[in-house]
């Protein structure tokens, strides 16, 4: 049984029009941003699809990936790290992948990211298996 009967005050509240997906934490150095929730963020009404990368520890959020002209990133719906220190990004809008490695931090905020864009051919089912696989090698 819950302690209390009122509802916990939400870690970080989400105003615009779009849905959020299937978050992950960055927890090692590799990647860099030890502690901050990568949330993928699907376009609505009035907002674009991005990564958002969200600092616990200071209660930041920026928008860490996000679209510019080309609407590369559509329907972001899962962000997941491997032992390695590198977040795969499932968007499930155009059936791939993307992968982005240890990017540059600095005590200002986020700085651009270099994101190494890997297409796999196939259709979601094959990107959920990759995904899955992922999380298996996690939990060992």
């Amino acid at each position: 049984m819950h302690p209390t009967t009122t509802p916990p005050k939400p870690l970080i509240a989400f105003n615009e029009s779009g849905r959020i997906g299937v978050m992950d934490i960055s927890r090692q150095n590799a990647f860099g941003f030890v502690g901050s929730l990568f949330i993928p963020f699907k376009a609505g009404k009035n907002e674009e699809a991005k990564i958002i990368a969200y600092d616990i520890k200071n209660n930041m959020s920026v928008d860490f990936i996000k679209n510019k002209e080309e609407k590369i990133i559509k329907e972001p719906i899962q962000c997941s790290f491997s032992k390695e220190g590198i977040l795969y990004i499932l968007d499930k809008g155009n059936g791939c992948i993307y992968s982005v490695e240890k990017i540059e931090e600095n005590h200002q905020g986020f700085n651009k990211i270099y994101i190494p864009v890997e297409y796999l051919i196939g259709t979601v089912v094959i990107a959920l298996i990759v995904i899955l696989i992922i999380q298996i090698r996690k939990t060992k």
